[in-house]
């Protein structure tokens, strides 16, 4: 039986895909494509976005994010699932190259750690540059202490899509999530609420 010809469609979908294909590798010819490079070129990647965003550079730093992706993309041998499991690019990169637990990271930088805001002490999950969000990272913040009222009844909330942080020269890590977590508070009026039964640890409960 012979090979079945390719229509019109298909032919076009093809050289689309080729185009891009080249397109793709042109534009991250600079960019390393195996992991370990590319763990080393994340972190000159994680400084170059932590200045742009403390310099209020929004713009430098979506281009900064923009290139991990790619980068990350290219390990992926091409393939755009690069947070398709814990052993995908994107995963392994940012985990590699997160801040040591406790430390407050970078902007870029994944990382936990513990701050007080409002009289309340926040567990922080920050993202890194391969999370949601666009320039300005998102992170989930929880609850360290069941008992006390906290920010959300369920004892954890997500920060993604910060608006309502505008950037300022010298803005750092700690001041952005302590500025978004005050404003959210303020938006329920300075009201914080019990963390309900259901969502605390048993033993507390």
């Amino acid at each position: 039986m012979g090979k079945e010809q390719l229509g019109f469609d298909d032919l076009l979908r093809q050289a689309v895909d080729a185009n891009n294909k080249r397109e793709f590798n042109r534009d991250s010819a600079h960019l390393p494509g195996e992991i370990e490079a590319a763990i080393r070129y994340h972190r000159t990647q994680i400084k170059a976005f932590h200045a742009a965003v403390q310099a209020a550079d929004l713009d430098t730093a979506d281009k900064i994010r923009d290139e991990a992706h790619m980068m990350a993309v290219k390990v992926n041998h091409g393939e755009a699932g690069i947070l398709a499991d814990r052993d995908s690019p994107g995963y392994v990169i940012a985990r590699r190259c997160a801040a040591k637990a406790g430390k407050v990271p970078l902007f870029g930088q994944e990382g936990r750690f513990r701050i007080g805001v409002g009289g309340v002490t926040v567990l922080i999950a920050m993202d890194g540059m391969f999370g949601l969000g666009g320039p300005l990272p998102g992170f989930a913040a929880h609850a360290v202490d069941f008992d006390p009222p906290f920010f959300s009844e369920t004892g954890y909330r997500s920060f993604l899509q910060l608006q309502n942080v505008p950037p300022e020269p010298g803005l750092t890590t700690a001041e952005y999530v302590t500025i978004a977590i005050a404003n959210h508070i303020a938006s329920m009026k300075g009201k914080l609420v019990p963390i309900l039964p259901q969502y605390r640890p048993k033993e507390t409960k």
